[in-house]
C-alpha cells in the first residue's frame, strides 16, 4: 500500500471548488503522531498488520497519495521500529522524548519539524489508518479554495481526521501550553473552520483496543465497497432524489440476489470464480447516483472514482447499456445492468416488458424505436446468459429477484 515518492494525488472529488483555479494549490505537509503507549491494544499499534501493509504505512500512504510532500512521523515507544516503518513508507521520523505525556507533545514535535515550504499540513494519528486519499484531497481542496483557517472532514454528524491546518498556525501551536490540546488552538475565538462532508466512515475510526483493530482488518478487506452510511453520504452529495434512492435499494437487492444464486453454482465449468454479492449490491445502490444529470451513468461512475470507489465506477458507468460478447463472463457489472432492467421503480418486471413499455412511449419515431429495440436485444442476451449459467431447473429470473425482496 506504500506509494512511490512521486505518486500522483487522488482525483479531485466532486462538488468542491477547484484548488487549481484562482488560487495556487497548497503545498502540503503532514504530521503523523505514532508515539503512543499502545497500552490498551497490548501491542505496538503502528506495526500491526493491515491491508497487506502495516497500520503506520497505511496512514502514510494515504497522505502521500493525497499530495503531502513532507510527511513527518513522530515516534515514541519503540522508536527504532516505528522509525524504520516510517522510512519504508517514505516519511521522515522524528522522536518525541516526552511521548508519555500525551499526544499534543507529539503534535508539537511533528509540527516543529515541518519544512518551511509547507503552506498547510494534515494531522493524522497513526491509529486512524484507513482514511481514503480522496477524503484528504477533498479537505485540502476546500481549504485552498476558501478563506478558512483549517478544514476538517465531516461524516455522520461528526468531525473526523485528518484536519488540514494553514501553516500560519504553527507559531500558535508551538507556543501553546498544552491545555485542551490542539483543539484549543483551532477553536480559539476568530478561527474559521470549513467542515467538508465526505463519504468516508474511516475518518471517525480510532484503533484503541483489540476489537477496534479487528474491525479495521475487516474494513480494510472491503474498502472497495461503501458502508451503508457512506452510501447515504454519496447520495446526499450527489443530490440523489428519494424516489431514486428507493429504486436503487431495490436494484441493489436484486443484483445481490442474482450474485448469490450464481454463486450456488460454483464448482461447475460455467462458474469457476465466485461473484461478490456485496459489490453487486453496492453497484445497484449507486447505479443512479447522478440521475437527472446528463449521461448520468457516466457521471455517476466519475463521481465514485473521484471519491475513491474505483471498483464501483465501471459497474455504474455501464448500467444503462452494455453488450455481452459471446462466451464472455458474467460479473458484477452485468448483474447490476440486468438488475436495473428487472426492477421498475421498486417492483420486479420482466426485461421484455421493461423495454416494450419504452417502445410504446417513445417508439413512434423510427430511429428512437430502432435504438430501444437494439438495447432490448442486448439486455435479453445478458438475461439469457444468466439463465444459462443458473442451469436447468433454476427459477425464473423474476422469481429469483422476488425472492430477494424484504
Amino acid at each position: 500500500m506504500t506509494p512511490a515518492p512521486d505518486a500522483p494525488p487522488a482525483p479531485r472529488p466532486p462538488n468542491l471548488p477547484d484548488a487549481q483555479g484562482a488560487r495556487a494549490p497548497l503545498r502540503l505537509g503532514a504530521v503523523v503522531p505514532a508515539a503512543g503507549l499502545s497500552s490498551r491494544m497490548g501491542a505496538l499499534k503502528p506495526a500491526l498488520a493491515l491491508g497487506g501493509s502495516t497500520v503506520l504505512e497505511c496512514a502514510v500512504a494515504c497522505l502521500r497519495e493525497a499530495g503531502a510532500v513532507d510527511v513527518v512521523v513522530v515516534t515514541g515507544r519503540e522508536a527504532d521500529a516505528v522509525a524504520a516503518l516510517a522510512r519504508r513508507a517514505g516519511a521522515r521520523p522524528v522522536h518525541n522524548p516526552r511521548y508519555a505525556e500525551g499526544m499534543f507533545g507529539s503534535v508539537v514535535t511533528g509540527v516543529g519539524a515541518l519544512g518551511p515550504e509547507v503552506d498547510a499540513f494534515f494531522v493524522l494519528p497513526a491509529d486512524t489508518p484507513l482514511v481514503r486519499p480522496a477524503t484528504c484531497h477533498a479537505v485540502a481542496a476546500a481549504l485552498a479554495a476558501g478563506d478558512a483557517d483549517w478544514a476538517v472532514p465531516y461524516f455522520a454528524g461528526r468531525r473526523g481526521h485528518p484536519p488540514v491546518i494553514r501553516a500560519r498556525f504553527i507559531p500558535a501551536i508551538l507556543g501553546h501550553d498544552g491545555g485542551g490540546g490542539l483543539r484549543a488552538v483551532l477553536e480559539a475565538p476568530g478561527v474559521a473552520v470549513a467542515e467538508v462532508p465526505v463519504p468516508d466512515a474511516a475518518v471517525l475510526m480510532d484503533l484503541d483496543e483489540p476489537g477496534d483493530y479487528q474491525q479495521a482488518v475487516a474494513l480494510a478487506a472491503r474498502r472497495h465497497v461503501p458502508l451503508p452510511g457512506e452510501v447515504d453520504m454519496l447520495w446526499a452529495l450527489a443530490g440523489t432524489p428519494e424516489a431514486t434512492r428507493a429504486h436503487c435499494r431495490a436494484v441493489g437487492r436484486a443484483a445481490a440476489t442474482l450474485a448469490r444464486a450464481l454463486n450456488a453454482r460454483l464448482g461447475t465449468p460455467e462458474r469457476p470464480e465466485p461473484l461478490d454479492p456485496a459489490l453487486a449490491e453496492a453497484g445497484g445502490l449507486l447505479h443512479d447516483l447522478a440521475k437527472g444529470q446528463k449521461r448520468h451513468e457516466a457521471e455517476g461512475g466519475r463521481l465514485l472514482a473521484a471519491w475513491g470507489f474505483a471498483a464501483l465506477a465501471p459497474l455504474v458507468a455501464a448500467h444503462r447499456d452494455l453488450e455481452l460478447a459471446p462466451g464472455a463472463a458474467i460479473r458484477e457489472r452485468e448483474l447490476v445492468f440486468l438488475a436495473d432492467k428487472l426492477v421498475r421503480g421498486q417492483e420486479p418486471v420482466s426485461v421484455a416488458r421493461r423495454y416494450d413499455e419504452k417502445i410504446a412511449q417513445w417508439g413512434h419515431e423510427p430511429e428512437v424505436r430502432r435504438k430501444i429495440e437494439a438495447r432490448k436485444a442486448r439486455a435479453l442476451a445478458v438475461a439469457a446468459r444468466v439463465r444459462e449459467l443458473l442451469g436447468p431447473g433454476a427459477p425464473e429470473l423474476l422469481d429469483i429477484v422476488r425472492g430477494g425482496r424484504p
